[in-house]
């Protein structure tokens, strides 16, 4: 985003001037968000690739890698399974422990 863009935003909002109460320099803010939002998220790509005993997440910003993150996919299982016992663990259900507690043996099988 460039400063054109930027006053072209502030006008279509109807900012004139500086005034940390206006209601119109909310709009110009959310605006600005906006369009930063729609922006990364046309930026932001991931790859994933499963291998025989690991998956690998490759994020791109642009063309640009910025990130890798390799993991055994008993780890990925794993995590996955606790993250399923912990959510059942806060909700309002029956007997939530014995629930959890038989995810997470699924794992010691």
């Amino acid at each position: 985003m460039n400063r054109d863009d930027i006053i072209r935003m502030a006008r279509e909002a109807g900012f004139t001037g500086y005034d940390s109460q206006s209601e119109r320099l909310h709009a110009f803010a959310a605006l600005v968000a906006a369009h930063e939002r729609e922006r990364l998220k046309q930026s932001i790509r991931h790859s994933l690739t499963i291998g025989p005993k690991t998956i690998q997440t490759r994020v791109y910003f642009g063309e640009e890698e910025v990130s890798i993150v390799k993991m055994p996919i008993e780890e990925v299982v794993a995590a996955e399974r606790e993250a399923c016992a912990e959510l059942v663990d806060g909700m309002d259900v029956q007997h939530p422990k014995y629930i959890a507690a038989a995810i997470r043996e699924r794992g010691q099988a």
